[in-house]
């Protein structure tokens, strides 16, 4: 991963230590790891790894998945039951604006939908490896 993200990191939350901080030990954790061992980083992982409270997870996920710093990519995946599936966001997006979602293996509406998609992480665009 490029030094230049740390760099950002500290200038971007030069006022935000907390998320500062958080974000670089996201950083740290990405780069120590191998990419295979980061395909599925949940919001309660990033918690864990970035050691602050829930706004600051919530603002450090928002800027690392954001397009200009690409460490993290946002995944989605609907778990029923034993089955799980990756949700493509235009599908979810769309599934949102109409209310409705199809079992990717069934093809019948599923009640409560957002109750069964999950939101996790991988390593975004500017991870080395891809």
């Amino acid at each position: 991963m490029s030094p230049h993200i740390r760099e950002l990191v500290e200038m971007d939350f030069e006022s935000r230590p907390e998320v500062r901080d958080g974000c670089l030990r996201v950083v740290e954790f990405i780069e120590a790891n191998h990419r295979d061992q980061l395909r599925h980083l949940s919001y309660a992982a990033l918690k864990r790894i970035s050691g602050v409270e829930h706004e600051a997870v919530i603002a450090l996920a928002q800027y690392l998945s954001g397009a200009r710093m690409g460490v993290l990519e946002m995944k989605f995946e609907f778990i029923c039951g034993n089955y799980i599936s990756e949700v493509e966001p235009a599908v979810l997006r769309q599934a949102r604006l109409e209310g409705r979602f199809y079992h990717p293996k069934e093809g019948r509406p599923v009640d409560d939908f957002e109750s069964c998609i999950f939101m996790y992480f991988a390593p975004g665009h500017t991870v080395d490896g891809e």
